[in-house]
């Protein structure tokens, strides 16, 4: 299939820990089917992501990726410029 949904959320007022700026663009979940990996579906749209970002003067993008994706991890490092800078932790409430 030659599609993907795209959902980003973008904030004007979360502070960042030794940022000076608070405006960022967080993405969530860019997942490629394994049978379409590196035929450029998660390049794309991240790109397109980047551009927005750039053209509204956010200036910076954050994403989390499973712990388990280390080709995802190596393909943000590597080919998208990303550095691993935290942990996304998590619970579930009762």
């Amino acid at each position: 299939m030659n599609s993907y949904f795209l959902s980003f959320f973008y904030n004007d007022s979360l502070d960042w820990k030794l940022e000076k700026s608070s405006r960022f663009i967080w993405v969530c979940d860019l997942v490629t089917d394994t049978n379409n990996r590196s035929e450029g579906y998660g390049e794309k749209p991240l790109s397109n992501i980047h551009k927005w970002t750039n053209e509204n003067k956010y200036g910076r993008v954050a994403l989390s990726s499973g712990l388990q994706g280390t080709d995802a991890l190596r393909f943000y490092a590597n080919k998208m410029g990303y550095d691993k800078v935290s942990y996304i932790l998590k619970t579930t409430l009762k």
